[in-house]
């Protein structure tokens, strides 16, 4: 074998292991991505030129006293919290062993403690009385049998009441409780025995109410001309069970299958508010379907959606995320090191400087004026440098 080759040979192979130490580095720090991610830079004072350009870094220490809202200070601890003052009180007497007959009362020693006293179901009979009205007033407007009206339900002819309902779902969505152990609490601690079909059911029938209420929301938070938006990758269960073609059950129903969806999530900065909206795919075609006539800035992570929704949408302008572009140049420092960590300097900078505004209580007008005189200068830095 020539030396060429053997030269040819070991190029390519030092390509193969960089490539693959590169992945492996990506793949840790998908795993370990908050603790990877962190930047503890050099301390030479050259890589503050960047910024001496376009800004004095120390000037933002001079916010400090320009800001009159005093900064948050961390309180000492007060003691035992005290009891929710709302709650019910049973007053529990213990009299002394001792026979106190011709002894005064000068005080009371008192001892607080909370007990729990465990959720209790009940049946509730709607009892409506009927009567017979006299021959001789009947009329076509006077029927001979009168009776009260059923009372209006959240689920027509259901048995489930609205708080039963209202339980079920908080317990899903706020408490992470999955329907098959909400199943088996209700066996366990109440001996109601509850088929998963009929708890489904009563979802679906809130989930249908809840529509016009989920409709406003979505309406509220678009209402804006700044959105944020991303999504995320769900694990889907197909709806109902296989049965066996065997009609004699030897062979268990085979289980339920699985796709692959996303959970996209839209917020409104200004309010606070925010809406989620399940889509089996991740396409542009679910931005047009879900922000409808949405027309000013929308804040993602840079996924080609989101460019390809832009095409179609001349009044939406798409506004990067920070964090996804620091994130570029944490992945650059295992080829370009000095590089990427002159830049990310530059984050680290932006960065102190919202936690100056968040420290100090800043008003939206203080932190404009904040980030317009230290942060503007700082970031027309970095973009000509890059």
């Amino acid at each position: 074998m020539s030396t060429e080759v053997l030269i040819a040979e070991n190029k390519e192979l030092r390509e193969q292991n960089a490539s693959l130490r590169h992945r492996l580095e990506q793949l840790e720090r998908l795993i370990f991505a908050a603790k990877s991610e962190r930047f503890a830079p050099a301390s030479a004072p050259e890589q503050m030129e960047l910024f001496e350009r376009s800004a004095d870094a120390g000037a933002v220490e001079e916010t400090r006293e320009q800001i009159t809202y005093e900064r948050k200070k961390k309180k000492k601890h007060p003691g035992r919290t005290p009891l929710p003052e709302h709650l019910p009180v049973r007053r529990v007497i213990v009299e002394p062993d001792e026979d106190t007959t011709g002894m005064t009362q000068i005080g009371e020693e008192i001892t607080r403690k909370v007990e729990y006293v465990e959720a209790v179901l009940e049946i509730v009979e709607t009892v409506r009385p009927k009567y017979a009205r006299p021959q001789a007033d009947q009329s076509d407007d006077k029927p001979a049998i009168v009776v009260a009206p059923v009372p209006e339900q959240v689920i027509p002819k259901g048995i489930a009441g609205a708080s039963l309902l209202a339980k079920i779902v908080v317990a899903k969505y706020i408490d992470h409780l999955p329907f098959h152990r909400q199943i088996g609490m209700f066996k366990r601690d109440h001996g109601w025995a509850i088929h998963k079909s009929t708890i489904n059911d009563w979802f679906a029938a809130v989930c249908t109410l809840l529509e016009p209420l989920y409709a406003v929301l979505t309406a509220s938070v678009l209402d804006t001309d700044y959105l944020q938006g991303d999504e995320s990758r769900l694990t889907v269960l197909e709806t109902g069970e296989e049965k066996p073609k065997n009609k004699s059950h030897r062979f268990p129903p085979k289980k339920r299958q699985v796709h692959l969806g996303y959970m996209w999530v839209f917020r409104n900065p200004v309010v606070g508010g925010v809406f989620f909206a399940y889509r089996p795919g991740r396409g542009a075609n679910v931005l047009h379907e879900t922000l409808g006539e949405f027309r000013g800035k929308l804040q993602s992570d840079g996924y080609s959606a989101y460019t390809a929704y832009l095409k179609k949408n001349a009044d939406v302008e798409l506004v990067s995320c920070l964090a996804h572009i620091r994130r570029k140049f944490v992945d650059a420092r295992s080829n370009h090191k000095e590089m990427a960590e002159l830049a990310l300097r530059a984050f680290q900078y932006l960065y102190r400087i919202e936690r100056i505004c968040r420290d100090y209580n800043c008003t939206p007008e203080q932190r404009l004026k904040i980030r317009q005189r230290y942060a503007r200068p700082a970031y027309e830095g970095l973009l000509a440098w890059v």
